[in-house]
């Protein structure tokens, strides 16, 4: 739900000059939610370090892509 809503105002809010900002975000989305229905329904993770570094990894690749994504519109 607040990723649907901010979404929403973030695209509300820019004027994206290519086709990668206008579509890029919502694609993010899209795989951000993928990941996380992934995290909830499959396997349990192999030990709490595994999971640990799994989500900081990802977290800072998501982080790295949003960032690359703002940038670009």
């Amino acid at each position: 739900m607040f990723l649907a809503g901010g979404l929403f105002l973030y695209l509300r809010a820019i004027r994206p000059v290519t086709a990668l900002g206008r579509y890029g975000m919502p694609v993010f989305a899209l795989l951000m939610l993928a990941v996380q229905a992934f995290v909830f329904l499959g396997p349990p993770p192999t030990s709490p370090n595994a999971a640990a570094v799994t989500a900081l990894g990802v977290y800072f690749l998501f982080a790295a892509v949003a960032q690359a994504l703002a940038t670009r519109c």
